[in-house]
């Protein structure tokens, strides 16, 4: 049935909609409609920033945006970890409360050493150009901390998909939205505006609304605390997510270097364009990134019982709905820009026209390298996904500077492109 299958086919379209899997699409629609709204709220407080504040403090609020990827290394690969070993039967539940539990306690104490010594400031607000001040760095040293303990948020996710409680996974997130529209409204309508106020208005929710989670594995914990609970060497558990961590880093580092890059060689302005434009793209990965992730649980099952035709199955359908969303949202965005709807939404931001089709190209090959690393995760195909960051990094870093400081945004987006397929070289694929 997969042989010889083509995704651009029309003759096939009717039976990749009848193969999509029913769960995974209604996790699907739930996880995009939750990260939709925090899209929104995003969207929502650059509009509020860029109002209330100068430009040098948007441009370092906004900055904190693009590194999240960054701090998201903070999960140290244990988010990869977990699930496959509770997939192998290696974890239980209550192995995994322990390793979540001690990790949060581990970033706060981390994240504290790191902002005292305002390294992040140090490292990434470097760019003379947008006259960062002393305040401004405070601010995104803040944010910076919190989303450091935030990135416990991912190993929680990660616990609730494999407990088949991925309603409240996506109720997290769309609650959390909700608080972050309420605390900005507040904040611009009854407090003074404060640079400080407003990085904790719009970060700590994403810390707050996971503490409850969090108070209830403490307690499922102490509860079962003569009960016996599978053995795991805490030397093979750090050399195993050790080399997660390794791919996190390389993955981190390459999606948050044109942030890095653009801090360096473009303007207050043009960053602004840039991330716009990026986090209405964001909406087409949300849907097929969601819908691989969903089903990435089944495939070290699937590839355990050599049913390579299943997996590829999934591999096609999600590239269905990736490339579909691409270039719907690609549609989208060229109507709002023209008819001046994101210039009115964002407060004043127009997206440029050369950047949207360099987005636009940059995605739909990322649908592909993305799905396929998704796969090779659950392989635990650890060497090759290195060697596969390792050249895409090398790509990028050869050609963005050069390219953007020419070109712009469109010039990171062209070498992220390059880069992207340069990757295709590396084999991730056992069949």
């Amino acid at each position: 049935m997969i042989k010889n299958f083509n995704i651009f086919s029309f003759q096939n379209l009717k039976v990749i909609i009848e193969d999509l899997n029913l769960s995974a699409l209604s996790y699907m629609i739930l996880n995009f409609c939750a990260r939709f709204f925090g899209a929104l709220a995003q969207l929502y407080a650059i509009s509020v920033f860029t109002k209330i504040h100068d430009p040098s403090t948007t441009s370092a609020i906004i900055l904190i945006f693009g590194y999240i990827t960054w701090f998201q290394l903070f999960e140290g690969g244990l988010t990869q970890t977990i699930q496959n070993k509770f997939n192998s039967k290696e974890f239980n539940n209550l192995n995994i409360s322990i390793i979540i539990i001690f990790h949060f306690c581990f970033t706060i104490v981390i994240g504290f050493i790191i902002f005292k010594s305002n390294l992040f400031s140090f490292l990434l607000l470097s760019n003379e150009v947008f006259l960062f001040t002393q305040e401004n760095k405070k601010i995104f040293d803040v944010g910076c901390y919190i989303l450091i303990i935030t990135s416990n948020n991912l190993l929680i996710h990660r616990f609730l998909i494999l407990y088949k409680k991925s309603f409240l996974s996506n109720f997290l997130l769309f609650f959390q939205s909700i608080l972050t529209f309420s605390f900005l409204y507040y904040y611009v309508n009854f407090l003074n505006v404060d640079q400080l106020v407003s990085v904790i208005m719009y970060f700590s929710p994403q810390l707050l609304i996971y503490v409850p989670v969090l108070i209830i594995l403490l307690k499922k914990i102490n509860k079962r605390k003569n009960k016996k609970f599978l053995k795991v060497k805490f030397l093979t558990l750090i050399k195993y997510s050790s080399s997660f961590l390794l791919i996190s880093f390389l993955s981190s580092f390459l999606l948050g270097l044109d942030y890095l890059i653009l801090s360096y060689f473009s303007d207050s302005k043009e960053l602004l364009s840039y991330h716009v434009t990026i986090r209405f793209f964001y909406f087409s990965f949300m849907l097929y990134f969601a819908y691989i992730t969903f089903l990435a649980k089944k495939i070290s099952q699937l590839n355990k019982h050599s049913n390579f035709q299943q997996i590829k199955k999934i591999k096609h359908n999600a590239m269905f709905i990736g490339f579909s969303s691409v270039i719907f949202v690609y549609i989208l965005v060229l109507v709002l820009n023209k008819s001046g709807l994101i210039y009115l939404i964002t407060n004043g931001i127009k997206i440029d026209q050369t950047i949207l089709f360099g987005a636009f190209i940059y995605f739909l090959t990322r649908v592909f390298a993305d799905i396929r690393i998704v796969v090779a995760q659950n392989l635990s195909m650890r060497l090759n996904l290195t060697k596969l960051y390792i050249y895409q990094i090398l790509i990028s870093l050869m050609c963005m500077p050069l390219l953007c400081s020419f070109y712009g945004g469109t010039g990171v987006l062209i070498s992220l492109t390059l880069s992207y397929f340069t990757g295709f070289l590396v084999k991730l694929d056992k069949k």
